[in-house]
């Protein structure tokens, strides 16, 4: 069973994602990518090699058979091209079905490779087992490795700018690694948030390729996808997104703020299942009033596991996604909040505003309708379904007109020990904190001059404060900021650490991006997210970026790719010492100068998720070394942190990959086929041919295992009775002349004979 998982992992990995050989390899004219320092030219290249060997399972005998015996055929394989190259393994089999029978169900192939059966001696083949009928197999793989000994997968590209077809602009990237066709596949999910009509507005990128999710069986899909309460997939939906959205996942489901395209409108929580891309629900939670004027912020998961959002109204809503079921309707003080009609010709759903978590405790920021210059700032306790001590009534800021999500203020230790609000669009922005009690507290140092050095008065706009721990293991909260009518976007980075700007952030003052290389800067960024090593943008320009979470530059050049492998798996005769020790980690078609080798590790793992250790590449080796893992520890997953110079090497011709190879004999490619009954056969020969990178067929030794008669077939006397014509019986020895022996009889003669 494990064997089929590598196999269709390696396959999977390499087909699925577009993988294609470097151009030269392929038959184009252009220049492939430069090649590692193993890479040498086709011209001093030998052949691919193939050894045939053949072995009677019920004897051992590699010479002998007799009727009926099965008969196991090992064909051995070795790529000796120095690159990944396609490869075609082909076995005719000979005599069939006069002197042999293929065994259904015996063909046996190396991870990465696809088998295949023909019924016309190999003019065409399928992908079925075709059972006695079989006369022909085969065995195909796009990129074998060199050595054979070798899986490869993707190394995944850096995402470049990609517009994204959601019918507006997304809010914040929200990131899922689905199974598809077994293998784990990295996405970036997005909604349009604020949209006017039941359109399309859901999509899916895939991170390895920047190119379109598939469906969890590897068919091409199609985007966007619209959001709706019930009907799975559909261009047609019937729920909205919200404004200022944020959003929960819980597992593989995504729930986010909704509304209901209904005059007046429902709100509530809309659910989407990333795994099977399909609608998993909509829950009400709350109404509109008689104008339609209700709406509805985002969403945040309390640690009960409850969801909890914000109605225009004021109230909190909680939703239980065990039950899919409200759980009820709380009031902090919180008075009627901006909203948006729900028509067409409105902007979009729900005010401008926000949720967050901090310490357990829910705090909501929103602007009260007709106040002007400041907005306000609550607390909701999930213990006490009330307003947190000393929060009732609700915080005001000293300015702003629109509330952005409150984030958390920290000590140097990376304690949170406060929320701060700063408001959008307003002539003069003051970031505004206080401590867990209600209490005003001053901002951080420098937070302030940071946030407004580059905003526009009554037109600067900011998105979701984000915080994570970025490389050098300090504590980043970064905040995504553009000005309303402009065509230009700022990533702001402040380090806890240090209580100032991120020192090593940025491409102008201290802690400030701009992403030049993105739609020509204008990004208008509203939120982040990160993977562990990139961090994805998402703006009002409706573009989707990465950028390095250490530096803010973009593309981010920090990449991956995964492999599984297990080198027992590689042999199919049963027999034992094939496997000699792990090798090294190799990365190929991709130009070594464009990687940080110094930089750049791989992790490995046993099956049970254990951590066995993390290698280094060597730069004067461009590898990094694994064999001392013992080979009983088998599989193991590696997983390749790979640092870049430069994306030069990812092209429309040229994929590059990560491989991991073992010493030990040439993979194996086997099936079985049982010896004829009939009496004339003598013997059995097969032999089998092997294209490697369109050269011509290599053709293996041919075996031939001779066939001694048994049973009925074997030589029997005869001798008459005078006494009776009709009676055969055997004839004793003439003890005084020899005589020549006696042909057999064939089974029918015998028959006939009686």
């Amino acid at each position: 069973m494990f064997r089929t998982a590598c196999a269709t992992l390696a396959a999977v990995a390499l087909a699925s994602a577009a993988f294609s050989l470097p151009a030269a390899a392929a038959g184009s004219d252009k220049e492939p990518a430069p090649k590692s320092k193993a890479a040498v030219s086709k011209a001093q290249q030998p052949a691919s090699s193939l050894t045939k060997t053949g072995v009677n399972l019920n004897t051992g005998s590699t010479t002998t058979a007799t009727q009926g015996d099965t008969i196991q055929w090992v064909v051995n394989y070795t790529n000796p091209d120095g690159n990944l190259q396609p490869a075609t393994i082909t076995d005719v089999i000979q005599g069939v079905p006069t002197s042999q029978t293929y065994v259904p169900g015996s063909l046996d192939v190396p991870p990465g490779f696809t088998p295949q059966w023909s019924t016309n001696s190999g003019m065409t083949f399928v992908g079925t087992d075709q059972g006695t009928a079989t006369n022909a197999v085969r065995a195909t793989n796009p990129a074998v490795g060199a050595p054979a000994t070798s899986t490869s997968s993707l190394i995944a590209a850096p995402l470049v700018p990609t517009l994204q077809p959601t019918g507006g602009d997304g809010h914040t990237p929200i990131l899922f690694t689905a199974t598809v066709n077994g293998v784990q596949t990295p996405q970036i999910w997005n909604m349009y948030h604020h949209p006017t009509q039941p359109t399309p507005t859901l999509v899916c990128t895939l991170l390895t390729t920047g190119g379109p999710c598939t469906t969890p069986t590897g068919v091409a899909q199609t985007w966007p996808q619209a959001l709706n309460s019930s009907v799975p997939n559909t261009l047609t939906g019937d729920l909205g997104n919200t404004n200022r959205a944020t959003y929960v996942v819980i597992g593989s489901k995504l729930y986010y703020p909704a509304v209901t395209f209904t005059n007046p409108a429902t709100i509530g929580v809309g659910c989407v299942d990333m795994q099977t891309q399909q609608s998993c629900g909509y829950t009400q939670l709350a109404t509109a009033d008689a104008t339609g004027n209700n709406g509805v912020f985002g969403i945040v998961q309390g640690p009960n596991g409850l969801i909890y959002a914000t109605s225009n109204n004021g109230d909190i809503l909680c939703y239980n996604p065990v039950t899919n079921t409200p759980c009820g309707v709380f009031d902090i003080g919180l008075p009627s909040l901006e909203g948006s009609q729900f028509t067409p010709a409105a902007e979009g759903f729900g005010g401008h505003g926000g949720m967050t978590v901090i310490n357990g405790k829910v705090y909501v920021a929103g602007t009260q309708i007709g106040l002007t210059g400041g907005v306000l700032v609550g607390c909701f306790d999930p213990v006490t379904n009330a307003a947190c001590v000393g929060w009732n009534p609700p915080k005001l800021t000293p300015g702003g007109d629109e509330a952005t999500t409150p984030f958390a203020m920290y000590d140097t230790a990376g304690n949170a020990i406060g929320v701060c609000e700063i408001p959008s669009t307003t002539v003069v922005t003051t970031l505004s904190c206080w401590n867990f009690a209600g209490n005003p507290i001053a901002p951080p140092v420098g937070l302030q001059a940071l946030l407004t050095q580059n905003n526009i008065p009554d037109a600067g706009r900011y998105g979701e404060a984000f915080t994570y721990t970025a490389p050098n293991g300090h504590l980043y909260t970064e905040f995504p900021f553009w000005n309303i009518g402009q065509t230009d976007g700022w990533d702001y980075c402040y380090d806890w650490d240090i209580q100032g700007p991120c020192a090593d952030f940025g491409n102008g003052a201290p802690g400030t991006a701009t992403f030049p290389t993105v739609n020509g800067g204008d990004t208008r960024p509203y939120g982040f997210a990160y993977d562990g090593r990139c961090k994805y943008g998402l703006g009002d320009a409706g573009f989707l970026w990465s950028l390095d979470p250490g530096t803010g530059s973009s593309p981010c050049l920090r990449t991956t790719a995964t492999s599984l492998i297990n080198p027992f798996e590689y042999y199919c005769d049963g027999q034992t010492g094939h496997v000699q020790s792990y090798g090294t980690v190799t990365l190929a078609n991709i130009d070594p100068n464009t990687v940080d080798y110094a930089n750049s590790s791989v992790t490995v793992r046993d099956a049970n998720n254990n951590l066995v250790g993390t290698f280094p590449f060597n730069p004067a080796t461009q590898s990094a070394d694994i064999s001392s893992i013992p080979v009983t520890t088998a599989p193991i997953s590696v997983v390749g942190d790979i640092v870049l110079l430069d994306n030069t090497s990812f092209t429309p011709n040229n994929q590059p990959v990560m491989q991991v190879n073992f010493v030990g004999d040439p993979p194996q490619v086997c099936f079985q086929t049982t010896v004829s009954d009939d009496c004339a056969v003598t013997s059995v020969s097969n032999n089998a041919t092997a294209v490697t990178n369109g050269l011509g067929p290599v053709t293996s030794n041919t075996v031939t295992i001779q066939v001694t008669p048994s049973g009925v077939c074997l030589p029997v006397d005869l001798a008459i009775d005078k006494q009776g014509p009709t009676t055969l019986q055997k004839a004793k020895p003439d003890k005084t002349k020899s005589s020549p022996p006696k042909k057999p009889v064939s089974p029918s003669k015998k028959a006939a004979a009686k």
